[in-house]
């Protein structure tokens, strides 16, 4: 049996597996393909999550698969998630630019009340 039919067996999907994990789906579909391994801190959880002890994980999971073992050149590097890192730190800071760009173009007498933690043309203080 391998990593997906486990996950399949327990009822978790890519994206519920994941977000119990804190990674993106398609980190879990990379652990599942063999291109890439779940980090060492992840591991614990994971065996947890799969009702397995760390030799099953590992025996389950295995080594990642190189793309072209016949190629020459140093062997592919495992960057253990580091990807999906850089992903949600970029979606983060995509959604701050947004947010500062909707608050700039605001006109400034609501800009001034939402700094102030009030709605333009409201007679209270705060909205509801």
């Amino acid at each position: 049996m391998g990593l997906a039919e486990r996950r399949r067996a327990l009822g978790y999907s890519q994206e519920e597996l994941a977000h119990a994990l804190g990674v993106d789906r398609r980190t879990v579909g990379r652990w599942e393909g063999r291109s890439t391994t779940p980090q060492p801190p992840l591991r614990p959880r994971l065996a947890e999550l799969l009702h397995l002890d760390l030799d099953e994980l590992d025996a389950l999971v295995g080594q990642p698969r190189a793309a072209h073992p016949e190629s020459a050149g140093p062997p592919p590097r495992d960057h253990h998630g580091s990807g999906d890192l850089d992903d949600m730190i970029r979606r983060q800071f995509l959604r701050a630019i947004t947010v500062t760009s909707a608050l700039v173009a605001l006109p400034p007498d609501e800009g001034a009340a939402l700094a102030e933690g009030r709605c333009a043309g409201c007679p209270t203080t705060s909205c509801a």
